[in-house]
């Protein structure tokens, strides 16, 4: 049985927004309900690459909405998106990441310089993320009251918090820094982003690491 193409593209998307700092799981654990922000990575970083590209060349812009529609072919690419909130959320991500790729101009500068494209986009994709002008979540107020239903509400397990690492972060925050909460059982103020204009984030813990975070 042979690897999907679909998959070798999402592991290494997933490995970029790793290094960015943005977490969640593997594009194929995602329960119907529950995007994170690892998928609205991948959608957004994925065209931002192709986009980028495409800029130092003749080729009409559209074939990245192309590659995005064959990509959701099942029986060439894997599962597709179900759902017309799945296909919503994908499509919206997969336009932001086009209207942040690198112009022209961009491109050619980078190059000169000899920087890395690659990781000119996956940064700016993850800043992106970060301030949620990509949709990670079928609750997001920019999809439909059905979609709304449809959502899981509450995330289940741990995670590690997260800050901005800089002098605005609050004290009781920093505090927070590293460690490791639940939830189902957030801390005063709540979790990660739920403060006014809180930019701390979490990383979901996988329930394979969390033995051996606990291990005495």
């Amino acid at each position: 049985m042979g690897v999907h193409p679909k998959s070798v593209v999402a592991d290494w998307a997933n490995d970029w927004g790793r290094k960015m700092g943005i977490f969640g799981v593997s594009v194929e654990k995602i329960p119907a309900g529950q995007h994170d922000d690892l998928d609205a990575f991948r959608h957004a970083f994925c065209h931002a690459y192709v986009m980028g590209w495409l800029s130092l060349t003749s080729v009409n812009k559209d074939i990245s909405d192309w590659i995005g529609l064959i990509m959701e072919i099942p029986e060439l690419f894997g599962p597709e998106s179900t759902t017309s909130c799945a296909s919503y959320m994908d499509l919206h991500n997969n336009l932001v990441g086009q209207s942040l790729a690198p112009t022209k101009e961009e491109m050619w500068s980078i190059l000169r310089y000899a920087e890395d494209p690659t990781a000119f986009m996956a940064q700016r994709i993850a800043d992106a993320v970060k301030r949620e002008v990509t949709i990670n979540s079928f609750a997001d107020y920019r999809m439909s009251k059905k979609c709304h239903g449809q959502a899981i509400k509450s995330k289940i397990g741990q995670y590690i918090w997260h800050t901005a690492h800089d002098e605005k972060v609050r004290p009781e925050h920093a505090a927070r820094d590293g460690k490791v909460f639940d939830f189902a059982k957030p801390p005063p103020g709540g979790n990660p982003g739920a403060d006014y204009n809180c930019r701390c984030w979490a990383e979901p813990i996988p329930e394979t690491s969390l033995k051996g975070i606990f291990k005495k």
